[in-house]
């Protein structure tokens, strides 16, 4: 029986796909023709082009384009979270989906996820994923913090309600792991997720994609860190046990002097940074006891300036 029996047309949700577009147009058009393949019909592509510089969407797609793509061009590249956010601004579905445009969707994809979310009452649905070109494995994301902070990245492969991410505050534009980042801040919502175990979200690896051109993302992930660093303080004890249980998996290595030298550097300014949170935090609180005081204090002090000139 099709899985979609459960969602009958009345409730069967538009679906917005948010795709920022920069480069690659020949990926452009696999990544649309994966959502033109899908068995659920109630979608509208919403295509954010952040100035692509040689192949803009309009041009890649050509005039011809089934109706339920939309897209808007940017007069300046402003980067991929700012692109989705756009998307997201020109949508008009109840449900998001992201997509990035070198990424594919199986065919049921839409169909399973949003029978997911409408049979568990969930806010939020997510898929295992396929990864496929410069090497291929499955991999299932987590919606567990001390998972994510200890390098388990999640991966772009969720449905959720329009208002989770309008109370998420929508993409951050920071350089790199800017999925991440967003996944993080669902999560600190309290989002009720629900899984669906097949592997429907296809990420490619290719050898111009960022996580192969861009060297800095493990360092872009501690600055996400660090915008989280809240959420992270409460898990550090079990994050640490993680990492540790990771590298003892590995091929053990010796490291060099300059790499004890570096992280003997990063654990005395990661614990100084604690020391000023702490402090800051009594600073605070102290700072707000003062204030709860003072319509007391001036009760006080009018009492005493009245009795002063005889009125009390």
């Amino acid at each position: 029986m099709n899985s979609m029996a459960n969602v009958t047309n009345n409730n069967r949700p538009l679906v917005s796909i948010l795709m920022p577009y920069y480069k690659f147009g020949n990926l452009l058009v696999e990544a649309v023709n994966s959502v033109l393949a899908q068995t659920y019909s109630n979608w509208e592509l919403v295509i954010a082009d952040d100035c692509a510089p040689d192949e803009p969407a309009e041009k890649v797609l050509g005039e011809t384009r089934d109706p339920r793509i939309k897209i808007f061009r940017h007069e300046k590249n402003m980067g991929s979270g700012t692109a989705r956010n756009t998307a997201a601004s020109h949508s008009a579905g109840s449900l998001f989906l992201p997509l990035d445009s070198d990424d594919l969707l199986a065919p049921t994809y839409i169909e399973k996820t949003v029978t997911a979310l409408i049979e568990s009452g969930a806010e939020a649905v997510y898929t295992n994923v396929q990864i496929f070109g410069m090497n291929e494995s499955v991999y299932q994301p987590s919606t567990d913090l001390c998972d994510i902070f200890s390098g388990h990245y999640p991966h772009n492969t969720l449905v959720l309600k329009r208002e989770v991410f309008e109370a998420a505050g929508g993409y951050k534009n920071i350089e790199s792991v800017v999925d991440t980042e967003f996944w993080i801040s669902v999560i600190e919502l309290g989002t009720k997720f629900v899984h669906v175990p097949d592997p429907l979200y296809l990420y490619r690896r290719h050898p111009q994609s960022l996580c192969q051109t861009k060297p800095t993302i493990g360092r872009d992930f501690y600055k996400v860190m660090l915008i989280h660093y809240r959420s992270m303080i409460p898990h550090l004890e079990k994050i640490f046990a993680k990492m540790s249980d990771s590298c003892s998996k590995q091929t053990p290595y010796v490291p060099n002097a300059d790499i004890i030298s570096k992280y003997e550097t990063l654990h005395k300014e990661f614990h100084e940074l604690l020391e000023q949170y702490e402090a800051l935090e009594k600073r605070s609180r102290k700072t707000e006891e003062i204030l709860a005081s003072i319509p007391k204090i001036s009760r006080q002090i009018s009492y005493l300036g009245l009795k002063k000139i005889g009125l009390k």
